[in-house]
Order: C-alpha cells, then structure tokens, then sequence
C-alpha cells in the first residue's frame, strides 16, 4: 500500500472512530502485518487521545474463531476507550459483541533493559489486577475476516468498562479463576483464566515480547499506571437492546453493565460472514508467587 494511501486509510478509520460511524475501506488489501500496525498507529495519532497502555484480542481459541483471526492481536488504548464506574453504555454501529476481560495495572516499566520476560518478571511488575467488560467492533460495513485488517482497525478494540480492582489475588490463583456472565440473571457461558494462553499472565509476556522491538526503535514502554487488558476465557456474546451484562469472579468482584443499548444494524449478519470467513480504592499489589517461564 502507498504510503499516502496507508496515511489516507488511517485518518478515515480514525474519523469514523470518533464520530461512531463506519466507512467503505477496503481493509482487506493491506498487504502485511507490519503495515496494518503502521496503520494502526498513524491513526491512534490522528485520533489525538493520551494512550492507556494496550488491549489484545484474540488470547483464546474461541475467541480467535468467532472474529476471524489467526492469531492474537494488540492495539494501544485511547484514554476515551478506558472506562471505570460506568452503568450505561451506548454500542456504537459495527459493534461485533461483548466480551468479558482481565485489566492489569503496571507497577513499573516493563520490560526494563536486559529484563528476562517471563511469568514471574511480569508479575513482579503488575500492580492489579480487575475484572472488565470488553466492547469489540469494526469501523468498516463490510466484515473482513483475517489479522492484518483487524490490526489495522483498532484491534477491533471498541471500549472497556473496568471493575474494582481484586484484593489479595496471588499470581497462583489466577489462572484458577473461574468467570460467570449473566443476562438477566441468566448464565450466557463461563470459562477458566487457564485457558487464556494457559495462564492470564502469558499474554502480558507475550505482548512485551511481540512489542520489544518496536520499543527499541521508539524507546515507549509500558509506563507504571498502564493498563494491559485482554479477553478471558468467556466467548463474545451478541449484544441487544436493553441488556443487562454481568460478569463475576465469585467469591470476588464482580462488574455489572444496567444498559447496554445499541443501534439496529444487521449484527446476525455479521456474525453469518465471521462464520463463513472462519470455516472477555487502593489498589492492592499483585503478590508474587513462582509460576512456569513462557
């Protein structure tokens, strides 16, 4: 792709973020990863909001075949995007479904140089930890199944509705999280965090990893107060009027959405393309604990 044409798609997808609308682009011609990132990047910049850390999508197998995707992705996060307290929420046009999601708040920059990533080095460098409700959708009408248009459209990252923060949560015991979504009082599914990459935590690791080599060329970090935020076991689930979403982690914290209200679009038909194409106070410090290296 041309580099006015990359500059051109970026502003587009951007302007269709901030004015929740969706635009005819034709995503499917980015020809590569590396690309669909400069994309993703140049129009984080023309959307012009502080950046709150990142979000991954796509950490479960599940989770990978109901969007299309082949492998997990990341997006920066826009501090418009990163909610906490909210009741109501309005999903804006191309919304793909909710999901539910783990926020983990860093202590400190992460990696530090020569820092070894792996499991215990991420959880040293974890403050928190919170449950949230994740929004995923697209800015574009047509649906393009496949990684690099993904990327480039934000990750498919809509917005994040976060929780209160887990006290006393050890590292040990978070992969044996069991999580539990309601409609209505209603189970839709549950999951267990150990089905996230096989421990919540190696997504983390796996980002600094995926990322080391752009924070060398941009000398950016995971600063102390960002947040990195992913889908949990729990498969999306398809959003309509007047919903009420819960997500718990019993005997712990739970997040509760009143209203989830959405425009009338052809979501059933979405869900048929992703188909065809394819054929979740004080914050308390994370206690550490010996965990398997990635």
């Amino acid at each position: 792709m041309y580099f006015e044409l990359k500059d051109a798609t970026a502003d587009i997808l951007a302007q269709t973020r901030r004015h929740d609308d969706l635009c005819d682009l034709p995503l499917d011609l980015i020809a590569s990863e590396r690309e669909a990132y400069d994309i993703q990047g140049t129009a984080q910049d023309t959307l012009g909001f502080e950046r709150k850390g990142y979000a991954i999508v796509g950490t479960t197998d599940a989770s990978r075949r109901t969007l299309g995707l082949t492998r997990p992705i990341y997006s920066q996060i826009p501090t418009s995007a990163l909610l906490t307290g909210a009741r109501e929420f309005r999903i804006p046009p191309g919304t793909i479904g909710v999901q539910c999601e783990f926020v983990f708040t860093m202590l400190r920059p992460f990696p530090a140089v020569d820092e070894t990533i792996n499991l215990e080095s991420v959880a040293d460098a974890i403050l928190g930890c919170r449950p949230a409700i994740g929004i995923l959708g697209r800015r574009t009408r047509r649906v393009f199944t496949g990684d690099n248009a993904a990327i480039a459209d934000f990750g498919l990252h809509v917005a994040t509705i976060c929780g209160d923060y887990s006290k006393n949560l050890t590292v040990g015991e978070l992969a044996d999280i069991d999580i539990t979504t309601f409609l209505f009082k209603q189970t839709v599914f549950s999951g267990n965090a150990s089905s996230v990459m096989g421990h919540p935590l190696h997504a983390v690791a796996w980002l600094a990893c995926e990322t080391c080599s752009e924070w060398q060329a941009t000398r950016t970090e995971r600063r102390r107060g960002h947040r990195v935020l992913h889908d949990d076991p729990a498969r999306s689930c398809r959003a309509a009027f007047g919903r009420r979403l819960r997500t718990s982690w019993p005997g712990r914290v739970r997040i509760r959405l009143t209203s989830v209200q959405i425009e009338r679009t052809d979501h059933a038909a979405t869900a048929k393309a992703i188909r065809r194409g394819n054929q979740e106070n004080k914050t308390p410090r994370f206690k550490g604990a010996k965990v398997a290296p990635v």
